[in-house]
């Protein structure tokens, strides 16, 4: 008898254990759909590296109406189910399989979202990953750098098929490019997890292009846990900075860069791009280094619309002093320096994080973009006050100048246009103009000092162009901004 028959036939709490540990139930959990009753109790052994099994104890140590079913994690552990002499054990090959399968199926249906590119000669190789079926799809901005000057490549898929690719928007300072494949409607598409929620010990599972091994673009898999979480990866001037990155030790090798690590759901929780590599030669030695994902997402609109995606600073750092961590330095003009800010200050929380230390407020930085609002929490003489301010753009060195393209921008600004009006319209299209302002007010300085104000307001009609106009009260200047279907133009500013 089959083990799912066998399951089927008994229809008791052992049955609903043996689902519940294939889908990953753990202590605590209530068990739904189990008939008749029992007690559960869970044993954790650290002998990770062995199967679960259950087993239910003698009847004489529970009573007959109220048995009890163990969880543990030794080798030697068997299942007994109500002592029937017929009753088939679940052995460690079989816990093995159901795992195995699970592993399987998941890898079968995300490999189609992931991409082996190249440059248009087929020349280079690293990988990506599909996050739309329209065939958008990140990589490293390492990986595409040398495509810039056409912004074109090709793009392959494990159908066997080499797509157009075309690269959008860019991130220099995060190693982070958007990328979209052409010659089909619609794309295999890979979900996005939550990179915040992933523990150490954790599945991992990267997948690319390793060594360019694959003729036919069907992806290479390993396999292994997370190390580590928001680990801070100093880069190269400006460039190629891993503010918050996922360390695995599962095997990472160069045509892996711009890769997607996967957690056990089959989402994306990072972009792999880095490893570190043995002294006499450039392989894995047990540390891969992949970019989260909600680092990512962050980007993304100015990645999709073709833009020079900017990493935002406070032109301020900070040490580590007693225990504490200290301003230590700051322009003058810096966003910190403008809501009071000062050399000597105690940090105490970043946007809503209670910093740890200057690699912990270096880390949680680099993963904003430029002009994010954000709060910061500090100490001075004893007193805590909180101030929000916006960060300063980073602006990274690069080898040639880098240039909005204007079809890729209009797509995106078409895409946002429809969204907005879907949103605010719904069905309906009226025939007048709607009109929205707001008033934003923020402290700056001491307590007794305020910023002037920003009045913000926007106007539009279903068939007509979007305006947002924004003044500084009490100020000549202001700049007004025209959205329509196909562009994105600043009217005025001064």
């Amino acid at each position: 008898m089959n083990l799912a028959r066998w399951m089927t036939a008994r229809g008791n709490a052992c049955c609903a254990m043996v689902l519940a540990s294939a889908i990953g139930w753990h202590g605590g959990d209530a068990l739904a759909g189990c008939h008749g009753h029992a007690s559960v109790t869970v044993e954790r052994h650290e002998d990770v590296g062995v199967p679960m099994l259950f087993r239910l104890p003698e009847q004489s140590q529970v009573g007959p109406d109220m048995p009890t079913l163990s969880v543990g994690m030794a080798p030697d552990v068997v299942m007994e189910a109500d002592r029937a002499e017929d009753s088939p054990a679940l052995t460690d090959l079989a816990v093995a399989q159901q795992a195995e399968a699970r592993r399987i199926e998941m890898i079968e249906r995300v490999s189609p979202a992931v991409v082996c590119i190249f440059d248009t000669d087929r020349e280079g190789g690293g990988s990506g990953v599909l996050i739309d079926e329209r065939g958008y799809g990140l990589t490293n901005f390492h990986v595409v750098a040398g495509m810039m000057a056409t912004r074109r490549g090709l793009g392959g898929l494990s159908d066997g098929t080499l797509y157009p690719l075309e690269v959008l928007g860019i991130d220099p300072t995060g190693d982070v490019a958007m990328f979209r494949l052409t010659g089909r409607e619609v794309f295999p598409a890979a979900k996005l997890g939550d990179s915040d929620a992933v523990r150490i010990g954790d599945s991992a599972v990267a997948m690319g292009n390793p060594f360019v091994v694959s003729e036919d673009f069907t992806p290479s898999v390993s396999l292994g846990i997370v190390t580590g979480t928001h680990r801070y990866q100093w880069g190269v001037g400006t460039q190629l900075v891993y503010s918050d990155c996922i360390q695995t030790d599962a095997s990472v090798n160069p045509g892996n860069s711009g890769g997607p690590l996967f957690n056990a759901a089959g989402e994306v929780i990072g972009i792999n791009g880095r490893i570190s590599v043995n002294t006499r030669g450039r392989f894995n030695v047990g540390f891969g280094y992949a970019i989260s994902i909600n680092q990512i997402e962050r980007f993304i609109p100015a990645l999709r619309a073709g833009l020079l995606a900017k990493h935002g600073t406070l032109q301020a750092t900070v040490d580590d002093i007693d225990g504490h961590v200290i301003f230590d330095e700051m322009m003058h003009d810096a966003p910190a320096h403008d809501v009071g800010i000062r050399v000597g200050d105690r940090l105490i929380r970043f946007d809503g994080h209670l910093i740890k230390s200057r690699n912990h407020f270096a880390s949680l930085l680099g993963i904003y973009p430029a002009d994010w609002p954000v709060s910061i929490e500090f100490e001075r003489e004893g007193h805590r006050r909180t101030r929000w301010t916006r960060l300063e753009a980073i602006s990274p060195r690069l080898e040639h100048p880098f240039e909005v393209d204007p079809k890729a921008n209009a797509r995106q600004v078409r895409r946002v246009v429809r969204d907005f009006r879907r949103a605010v319209f719904g069905d309906e299209a009226p025939v007048v103009a709607k009109e929205i302002s707001w008033r934003i007010v923020r402290t700056r300085g001491s307590d007794d000092v305020a910023a002037e104000p920003n009045r913000y307001q926007a106007r539009w009609r279903v068939d007509g162009p979007i305006r947002v106009q924004r003044v500084v009260e009490g100020a000549a200047r202001g700049e007004a901004i025209e959205f329509d279907d196909q562009r994105a133009v600043k009217l005025r500013d001064d």
